[in-house]
Order: structure tokens, then C-alpha cells, then sequence
């Protein structure tokens, strides 16, 4: 699936000075998209203590054992993101936030990933979060990330991965119910 939203939205984030930026396209795609919602209000101004973009699903769910096959063992979904900000500086993702559920067996480990890389660039930067079985219960977990800043003088699309897999043996499934809370963090080339 892949889907395509187009945002004019201006967002604020500040460092020593504050960096304007706008939200030019948002594009999805993965196993995991369908049934995804956005929490976008337009025309938004946020500082860099607040977060700009917050997504629900519905079909980001991971199931091992009773029945399911191996490709629902994991379910991903890829967003891409293209902002247009002032020339001068760089940014990084200080942070995002993964709520969800698991309800496993004993021998079953739930994992979400999380990461962020700029289009065109060979480097990553990601947050794994793992959860040994027996567990029934929801999480909420902030993902930090290593310094990977956008490069000076360009402007490649900002591609974020989020997924959810269960690995062992026995049953159980793990979903991510919200994934986001992006904070940015600004710096002059």
C-alpha cells in the first residue's frame, strides 16, 4: 500500500534561534500502513519541545503460533517525509515515541525497531525494544537516537521505519498502536 498526503503546515522548532519549517509531502508504504491516522492539525506552529506528527494504526500487528504464518511475524511501515526548511541548517531526530500491546507466551520475545535514515545516505540511526514473554500488557517506550544530522547544502527526504516481530516458540501477538511524537533537533551548518 502506499499513499500519498500532501501538508502545508507551518511548524516551528527553535535552537538558539527558532527554525521555521514546513511539512511538504508525507508518503507511506508497508504492511503495516492500512488503517494508519494522522494527528496533523493544519496550519500547526509547534516549538521543539513539541513533538509535529503522532500516527495511530489499526493493521501494525505482529502473530506467532495459533494458526499464523510466518509472514505475520513481523509487520513494518515505512514513512517518508520531505521538509523544506531555511538554508543554513541541519537537523536530527532527538527523539520518537512506540505505545502498543504484546500479549505472549513463555519462549516468545516481542521486538520494536525504530529508525531514521536521510534518502540517498548509507547511515542509520535506530532504537530496538525488546519484550520477553510471559508478558500481557501495553507499553510506552521513548526512543532515543545516535547524532545522525541531515547533511548541509541539501535536502534528501527523511524515510522512518517502525516495526513490530515476534521471534521463539509458542504463541502470541504484539501490535504498535501509536508511533511518533517526532522531535527534532536543530543546528546551523
Amino acid at each position: 500500500m502506499v499513499g500519498i498526503k500532501t501538508l502545508s503546515l507551518a511548524l516551528l522548532a527553535s535552537t538558539a534561534a527558532a527554525v521555521e519549517f514546513t511539512v511538504q509531502t508525507f508518503q507511506y508504504a508497508g504492511t503495516g500502513c492500512a488503517g494508519y491516522h494522522q494527528s496533523i492539525p493544519a496550519g500547526a506552529t509547534f516549538s521543539d519541545s513539541e513533538p509535529f506528527l503522532t500516527l495511530g494504526f489499526s493493521s501494525l500487528d505482529a502473530a506467532l503460533g495459533n494458526g499464523a504464518s510466518v509472514v505475520d511475524q513481523r509487520t513494518a511501515c515505512n514513512l517518508i517525509v520531505q521538509l523544506s526548511y531555511p538554508k543554513g541548517y541541519k537537523y536530527r531526530v532527538a527523539s520518537t515515541r512506540t505505545t502498543g500491546n504484546v500479549d505472549i507466551d513463555t519462549g516468545v520475545t516481542a521486538v520494536t525497531r525504530s529508525y531514521y535514515y536521510f534518502a540517498g545516505l548509507s547511515s542509520d540511526a535506530g532504537s530496538t525494544y525488546s519484550i520477553a514473554g510471559p508478558k500481557h500488557a501495553t507499553f510506552n517506550v521513548k526512543n532515543s537516537y545516535a547524532s545522525l544530522w541531515s547533511p548541509c547544502g541539501e535536502n534528501p527526504s527523511l524515510v522512518f521505519n517502525t516495526q513490530v516481530r515476534l521471534t521463539g516458540s509458542g504463541a502470541g501477538k504484539a501490535n504498535i498502536a501509536t508511533w511518533g511524537d517526532i522531535s527534532l533537533e536543530w543546528a546551523k551548518c
